[in-house]
C-alpha cells in the first residue's frame, strides 16, 4: 500500500507498505526485494474523495478571499480522502456570518458546475498572471502547472492582467482535481479555530461526509422539535443530552450556530418550567404542612409529581420554613426517566430524640437502597426502582408512628 510518492533526481519514488490482505494471489508475501515486479494500481474511490477534497480547497482559498479579506493567504492545508484542513492568516477569529459566506460560496460555485482545467505553462507566463494565488515563500518548477476552476488555462495565460480573472479561483498545483465542480456535490464548513498568533485554520468536508453532517444536523433538528412533547424529568434529560451531543457534532458551523441557539432557547424554557414546577410543589407541600399543623399531626409525608428532580430543592426549604415548627416533614419523588427515587426529610429539634431524619430516609427506602447524607435535622437520600414508592411511603409512615 503506498503512502506517499517523491519526485527526486529524476525517478518517482513510492514508498508504502506491504499488506498481506492486499496480495490478490493469496501468497502472503510480506518481503520485497530487488528484481521484484510490482503491479501499481490507484485506488479510484480513494482518489476521488481526495480530489474532492483538493478541488474545493482551491475554492474554498478563492471564498476567503471574497468573503473573509482580500489579502488572505494560505499558511498551509493538508487534503485527505475524509476532509480538508486550511490554515490563514487572520488577526482574529472569523465572525459566524463571514463563515457562512464562505460557505455560500463554495456551494454556489459547486453547484455551477464549473470545469475544472489544468496546464502545464512556463513559469513566467503563470507568475504574469494578476488573479494568480500561490503559497508564500513556495519554490515552484518551471513550466509550471496552473489549476483554474471556471475559465480555461488558455484564456487566461491569453490576458493575464484581466481584471475578471479575480471572480475564479486560479493557482499552481500539482495535485489531482475533478473535471469540474459539481462533482463534490457537497461542502461544509465544520470547524474554525485559532492555530498561531495571527493564523486560523478551518476544517471542511465534502461529498459523502458533507451530506452526513447535513444528516446529523437534521436530527438533532428533529429531537429539538419533538422536546415539545416533552415535560419534566423527560424534558430535562433531553435537554442535557442536547447540549452535549450538539456541541460535539461534526455539522456546519451555520447549523450548529443554528441548533445551539434552539437549545439555548429550550433551556430557558426548561428553567421557567422548574420554576413554576418548584412553587407549584412548595405550595403543595406548605398546604400539606399547614393541614397538619390543624390536625395536630406530628409529621407530614408529600408525594412530589415526577417532574424532574427537585426534591432536595424543594426539601431543604421546606427543612427551613419548618425548623421552628412541631412538624416532620418526608417527601418522595419518582423519577420514573431514571428508573430512581428521591427522598427527603427534616426533623424539627424537639423530635429527634424519638426519629431523626437519617433514619427515618435510610429505614423507610431500605426496599430501594436509598444512600444519601445530611444529619440528624435534614436528610436527602436516592435509590433505584420506582415500583417502591408505595412500600417506602408506607415504611416512613410506620417509622414516623413514634411520634404520636
Amino acid at each position: 500500500v503506498v503512502d506517499d510518492c517523491q519526485s527526486s533526481k529524476g525517478f518517482i519514488v513510492h514508498a508504502g507498505v506491504l499488506d498481506r490482505n492486499a496480495d490478490e494471489e493469496g501468497s502472503g508475501t510480506t518481503q520485497l526485494k530487488v528484481g521484484d515486479k510490482v503491479t501499481c494500481k490507484v485506488n479510484y474511490d480513494r482518489r476521488g474523495d481526495l480530489a474532492k477534497n483538493h478541488t474545493c480547497t482551491h475554492l474554498l482559498n478563492f471564498a476567503l478571499r471574497k468573503a473573509v479579506a482580500a489579502n488572505v493567504d494560505q499558511k498551509g492545508s493538508l487534503v485527505t480522502d475524509r476532509r480538508l484542513r486550511f490554515d490563514f492568516n487572520s488577526p482574529k477569529a472569523v465572525p459566524l456570518d463571514q463563515l457562512v459566506n464562505v460557505e455560500t460560496i463554495v456551494r454556489k460555485q459547486i453547484r455551477e458546475s464549473l470545469p475544472v482545467h489544468t496546464k502545464v505553462v512556463p513559469l513566467a507566463d503563470a507568475q504574469r498572471i494578476s488573479s494568480l494565488r500561490a503559497v508564500f515563500g513556495e519554490t515552484y518548477p518551471d513550466p509550471v502547472r496552473v489549476v483554474t476552476v471556471g475559465p480555461t488555462v488558455d484564456e487566461v495565460i491569453a490576458d493575464p492582467l484581466s481584471e475578471k480573472w479575480q471572480d475564479f479561483s486560479i493557482e499552481l498545483c500539482g495535485g489531482t482535481h475533478l473535471t469540474k465542480s459539481s462533482e463534490a456535490r457537497a461542502f461544509s464548513l465544520v470547524q474554525e479555530t485559532a492555530l498561531a498568533k495571527g493564523v486560523r485554520r478551518v476544517i471542511c468536508l465534502t461529498g459523502d461526509a458533507a451530506f452526513k453532517a447535513a444528516s446529523e444536523a437534521e436530527a438533532l433538528r428533529a429531537r429539538l422539535e419533538a422536546t415539545a412533547g416533552l415535560s419534566g424529568a423527560a424534558l430535562q434529560a433531553e435537554q442535557k443530552a442536547l447540549q452535549k451531543d450538539i456541541s460535539e457534532a461534526v455539522i456546519s458551523v451555520s447549523d450548529k450556530h443554528e441548533l445551539q441557539q434552539q437549545v439555548e432557547a429550550l433551556t430557558r424554557r426548561l428553567i421557567a418550567l422548574q420554576k413554576e414546577e418548584y412553587s407549584r410543589v412548595m405550595d403543595g407541600a406548605m398546604q400539606a404542612v399547614g393541614t397538619a399543623l390543624e390536625e395536630n399531626k406530628p409529621f407530614v409525608i408529600y408525594h412530589i409529581p415526577d417532574s424532574g428532580a427537585i426534591t432536595p430543592k424543594v426539601g431543604g426549604d421546606i427543612g427551613k420554613k419548618t425548623k421552628k415548627t412541631p412538624i416532620a416533614v418526608f417527601l418522595v419523588q419518582a423519577n420514573q426517566e431514571e428508573d430512581t427515587v428521591h427522598i427527603f426529610a427534616s426533623v424539627p429539634k424537639p423530635l429527634q430524640g424519638k426519629l431523626s431524619a437519617k433514619d427515618w430516609v435510610e429505614n423507610a427506602g431500605t426496599v430501594a437502597e436509598v444512600k444519601g447524607g445530611g444529619s440528624p435535622a435534614c436528610f436527602n437520600g436516592k435509590g433505584a426502582g420506582v415500583g417502591h414508592l408505595p412500600a417506602i411511603v408506607s415504611a416512613a409512615a410506620d417509622a414516623a408512628a413514634v411520634l404520636n
